[in-house]
């Protein structure tokens, strides 16, 4: 199966192409090495080719990479998932301005 034919299912429905440069970003943001970035990119490809039938969910891909930056490096796979988790949230009370 060709990286470019998968679509990625957002967690709001929409679809988009799989993108393997945002797995790299993300995981390069949680401190990952340039070297680790793309071993754990690279089996994150690989295991997206052989599981998905042209569509895949944001949500398992999230769970797939935080498991493989398990297996690299736990403080890393730890901030990954608080970053996940917080992400979009904004700390400062928009209504106190």
């Amino acid at each position: 199966m060709d990286i470019n034919d998968i679509e990625i299912t957002k967690k709001d429905g929409r679809k988009e192409r799989f993108d393997p440069k945002k797995i790299e970003r993300v995981l390069k943001a949680a401190g990952l090495d340039e070297q680790h970035v793309q071993k754990v990119t690279e089996k994150i490809i690989d295991w997206v080719k052989n599981n998905a039938e042209y569509e895949v969910s944001s949500q398992d891909i999230r769970k797939k990479v935080y498991q493989e930056l398990q297996a690299v490096d736990e403080y890393t796979a730890n901030f990954y998932e608080w970053y996940k988790k917080t992400e979009g949230k904004s700390t400062i009370d928009q209504d106190s301005n």
